[in-house]
């Protein structure tokens, strides 16, 4: 292979054989091409992101492996905008002289947060941050690591914070990149490319079991379900809304984005869906909010069940929507809402056999940040109006249930009829005369909160009545 001043990556170099015959034609047969690398790496990167401060640490390795290589350099390019950076435009004088920033690879959503760079493996690293600007504004660091030892493994490491609330509050998966790129002097080298998951759980949205309605502080940790049919209460007709906010625990209102401004006042927003409206969740209480621990889950516990009053918090509860708006928003906090649907809406769910799945919307947004992001949670309902079941205690005898449940709606109809196919008897005595007792069987029922019902108090019968 070609005898180099030096190696710092790895170059693969090909071979193949063929073999011919005279006297026939073609190409004759080949091999398959074997790769062979020859060098190695001279630069490495990894990453780790870390939600809580809307930053990753990223950490780099140089190893010359006792070669000289004159005036070697590692620059990184961050760049605070999602897209577009565009090297001719930067500002002139504002990146060391004879660089060619097209040789970087500039790495979106960051910025460099001052004094984070360490020389890990203490061999003498230095950094230089050059503001990048166009027309006047800045928008890119540029890093340049200096001091490498040629006989170790030089190892420094340094925090980028994101600045992009889409991604440190997103309430879901992004994918951040960043690149170091080795060089001589101003010559590339080579480059190392690391890309890492950056995990946002800043807002969800849960309801409590049923069985917390009486209770709903108490039940702010231990009640908490992901069954959609075990939220709503028959009997309360009403279901308890759970928000768990800013669950990484950043400082979202005072957060940084692109362009340098703080994101503002924070605003969670609760929509219900047509026809719900949200109630006292206690006697003159219309929500109840806990601090709480910051996790990984998005489903927060509250510190504890006693509820807490939380300064510069301004909430507007009225009809269909919950707003509550913060000053400062830099803990995580949950909420505890009371809705119910309206009468209209409850008569149209139990007006008929049938299961209705209504979904609710929470969205957070800021001040400079707008859209903002979304959770939602849907509650199933199930209505069995009127419902019918057979059993046959004895050969040519059929027992009939009838189940008329109502919900605690008044419904249209005045009466429950069965017809009975031909071929079906009810029972008479000789004189043809209706038999009553231990034939015909009338109970009330009582409504559960989980929608069941259970035999009451058994109804006399009266022939004509």
């Amino acid at each position: 292979v070609p005898d180099a001043d030096y190696t710092t990556g790895v170059s693969t170099y090909t071979n193949s054989a063929k073999i011919r015959w005279d006297g026939l034609g073609g190409d004759g047969l080949g091999s398959n091409s074997i790769s062979i690398g020859i060098g190695y790496n001279a630069i490495t990167k990894t990453g780790t992101a870390q939600p809580a401060t809307k930053s990753v640490l990223w950490t780099v390795h140089v190893n010359e492996k006792n070669q000289t290589i004159p005036d070697l350099k590692v620059y990184d390019l961050l760049v605070y905008a999602s897209s577009g950076f565009n090297a001719s435009q930067v500002d002139a004088g504002s990146y060391p002289s004879g660089l060619n920033l097209s040789d970087l690879t500039p790495r979106y959503n960051q910025q460099y947060i001052d004094s984070s760079f360490t020389d890990t493996a203490g061999t003498g690293l230095s950094i230089a941050v050059y503001p990048l600007y166009k027309s006047g504004v800045r928008i890119a660091d540029l890093l340049e690591i200096t001091g490498f030892a040629l006989d170790k493994d030089n190892v420094f490491t340094f925090r980028s914070l994101v600045v992009n609330p889409d991604i440190f509050a997103g309430n879901k998966s992004s994918t951040l990149y960043n690149t170091a790129t080795l060089f001589s002097a101003t010559t590339k080298l080579n480059q190392a490319t690391k890309s890492l998951s950056y995990v946002s759980r800043d807002l969800s949205k849960q309801m409590l079991n049923r069985t917390a309605v009486s209770d709903p502080a108490a039940g702010v940790n231990s009640a908490v379900t992901t069954n959609t049919s075990y939220g709503y209460d028959y009997v309360d007709e009403s279901v308890i809304f759970r928000l768990s906010i800013n669950s990484d625990g950043i400082d979202l209102t005072g957060a940084i984005n692109a362009s340098g401004n703080a994101l503002g006042a924070a605003t969670v927003t609760d929509t219900l869906p047509a026809g719900w409206e949200f109630v006292d969740i206690t006697d003159g209480v219309q929500y109840l909010i806990f601090e709480a621990t910051a996790n990984t889950t998005g489903t927060l516990l509250a510190s504890d069940t006693t509820p807490d009053v939380v300064a510069d918090l301004t909430a507007n509860i009225s009809g269909q929507t919950a707003a509550f708006t913060f000053q400062t928003l830099n803990r995580p906090y949950v909420i505890l809402v009371k809705a119910r649907p309206t009468s209209e809406t409850v008569a149209d769910y139990f007006s008929e056999n049938q299961t209705t799945t209504v979904t609710n919307t929470l969205n957070l947004k800021a001040e400079n940040w707008t859209p903002g992001v979304n959770s939602t949670q849907a509650v199933k309902i199930t209505s069995v109006l009127l419902e019918k079941t057979l059993e046959v205690p004895q050969t040519g005898v059929l027992k009939w249930t009838v189940n008329y449940q109502p919900y605690q709606v008044e419904q249209p109809g005045t009466a429950v009829q069965d017809t009975l196919p031909v071929g079906l008897d009810l029972y008479t005595d000789s004189t043809g005369a209706l038999l009553i007792d231990g034939y015909i069987s009338v109970y009330e029922m009582n409504l559960a909160a989980d929608g069941s019902y259970s035999l009451g108090s058994q109804v006399t019968l009266i022939q004509g009545d």
